[in-house]
């Protein structure tokens, strides 16, 4: 019961701690945090498993593992802060630059040519344009929270793994209860 038990336990741990931690940072996370605290519950799996020939449980907590790494992996942020901080200037450059050139062509050209129009509905457009360019930037380099990640499927996938973990956890217990009364 107790191997059952700690196996389950580890489970859990991986459900609970490892893939829900989307914020965290991947690296970090691939370690596992501060090791001085700190065992990764896949490896205690491989451990508890590990008597005789590796089997069927070692080959999944082997995936698990690589799955967990191509997951890390595709949580890491592709773009430095930095570029965000530059794009921003270059859209404040960009849409302070624009009305005064704007304003030195309309002094130059007749109002009923039309040609502020022009430059008024252009200047709407770049506006629109680079708040939407760092908007969506900005949402694929966030790993969570944002309209371009896997928070919610992710949420519905880790609730059916605590509900299978409760389940097999209540089969260990009534199993070991069994014996109990029968000896």
């Amino acid at each position: 019961p107790e191997y059952a038990a700690q196996l389950l336990e580890n489970v859990r741990r991986y459900v609970d701690d490892d893939l829900t931690r989307l914020s965290a940072e991947p690296v970090t996370a691939l370690l596992g945090g501060s090791p001085a605290n700190y065992a990764d519950p896949l490896e205690q799996v491989m451990w508890l498993t590990s008597v005789g020939s590796p089997g069927d449980v070692y080959e999944t907590v082997r995936s698990l593992r690589e799955a967990r790494g191509q997951r890390l992996g595709a949580l890491q942020r592709k773009l430095p802060a930095a570029h965000f901080g530059l794009l921003a200037v270059l859209g404040v450059l960009v849409l302070a630059i624009f009305p005064l050139l704007a304003a030195a062509t309309g002094a130059a050209v007749a109002p009923e040519d039309g040609l502020l129009r022009v430059q008024a509905v252009l200047f709407g457009l770049m506006t629109f344009a680079i708040a939407v360019t760092l908007a969506v930037l900005y949402a694929f380099w966030m790993p969570a929270g944002s309209a371009y990640n896997v928070d919610a499927v992710l949420e519905v996938m880790i609730d059916g793994l605590r509900a299978e973990i409760d389940e097999r956890e209540r089969a260990v217990d009534d199993a070991f209860a069994g014996r109990g009364d029968d000896a």
